[in-house]
């Protein structure tokens, strides 16, 4: 399952280049995404090996307007966090199983939201049943039967 990270690469390096200002906006999304440079250097080495390697050079980096626009459409980063401390909350609401709550819990991972997950999990909180996310956290809430 892919995190927002090898997203951001794949739109990156669409073309089997990587421009400059592709380059400045993989760093952009590490910032966002608070990630440090050791598990930025993981997924990406994990990924160059795995999904660059065999592909032809199509261009030279036009990926870079891809990820732009993508990272323009995203929400803030508060809110994604927000929604997945919802969803946790809910989850719990109606009933989590340990092998739902580790089959959410490592997909939220994957996406750098496993402690809003977990905080929405394990702190005692009220959440209404017609609480909302936003879309891009549909298939968290869809492990979880939500």
């Amino acid at each position: 399952m892919p995190s927002f990270f090898t997203q951001a690469l794949e739109l990156a390096w669409n073309d089997g280049g990587l421009s400059i200002n592709g380059a400045r906006l993989l760093e952009d999304v590490q910032n966002h995404l608070e990630m440090s440079d050791s598990n930025r250097a993981k997924i990406e080495e994990k990924w160059l090996n795995e999904e660059l390697i065999g592909r032809q050079r199509k261009g030279f980096g036009s990926g870079d307007n891809l990820l732009k626009e993508w990272l323009e459409e995203l929400p803030a980063w508060e809110e994604i966090n927000e929604s997945a401390l919802i969803i946790g909350c809910l989850g719990v609401k109606n009933g989590l199983s340990k092998s739902k709550w580790a089959e959410a819990y490592a997909w939220a991972e994957d996406y750098q939201l496993g402690n809003s997950f977990a905080t929405g999990v394990w702190t005692i909180q009220e959440c209404s049943s017609e609480a909302e996310w936003h879309d891009l956290l549909t298939p968290l809430a869809e492990i979880l039967g939500l």
